[in-house]
């Protein structure tokens, strides 16, 4: 987003778990250095990097199911979490809004636990899919076994470098319920 004149060795563009998958194969498990960015918003480069970028930017929001209260949407990790939220409205549903205007993509949104103006990503994820690097196999992981926390996730600490994320599912709901617990909200 600095849109700086660094470079890597090899920026791979992934648009699907197979493409995810098979760089995983062909060059991470051999133990090539690696990155793994979305948008780019919270990282400066400042000089080469000697290894793979990988960018999951695997696109599609849809619902998963509908309930008295309750609607399921699964976003794919490349969706722009901006456009998301405007989906989110456009479709009123509720719980992101608050996080209008976060730069970044769906896929960062577990790890940072992205949040803004009293509301936190952790609050809506239901779970999150992702690729085990070790393995190459797809897991689907629980939002309660993710420790989401302020700006926090297990996958920024203990599980670093263990997963790539492809699909996050949230849980949002379908009757107004504005979250006005920020002061300056109210």
């Amino acid at each position: 987003t600095f849109a700086t004149e660094e470079s890597c060795k090899c920026h791979i563009a992934c648009h699907n778990t197979q493409d995810i998958q098979q760089v995983i194969s062909d060059f991470l498990q051999k133990g090539a250095p690696y990155l793994v960015i979305g948008g780019g918003s919270d990282i400066v480069f400042t000089e080469h990097f000697n290894g793979i970028v990988i960018s999951p930017l695997i696109m599609g929001i849809d619902i998963v199911s509908e309930g008295t209260n309750s609607t399921l949407v699964r976003a794919g990790a490349g969706v722009v979490w901006d456009d998301f939220v405007n989906w989110c409205i456009a479709h009123e549903l509720w719980g992101a809004e608050n996080m209008s205007g976060i730069p970044g993509h769906i896929g960062a949104s577990p790890v940072q636990n992205v949040g803004a103006y009293g509301a936190e990503a952790g609050d809506i994820i239901k779970q999150v899919e992702a690729i085990e690097i070790a393995t190459g196999k797809s897991v689907t992981i629980p939002a309660e076994e993710c420790y989401f926390a302020y700006r926090n996730s297990r996958f920024k600490e203990e599980w670093k470098n263990r997963f790539i994320i492809t699909h996050v599912l949230f849980e949002l709901k379908s009757e107004a319920s504005p979250n006005l617990s920020y002061s300056a909200l109210q």
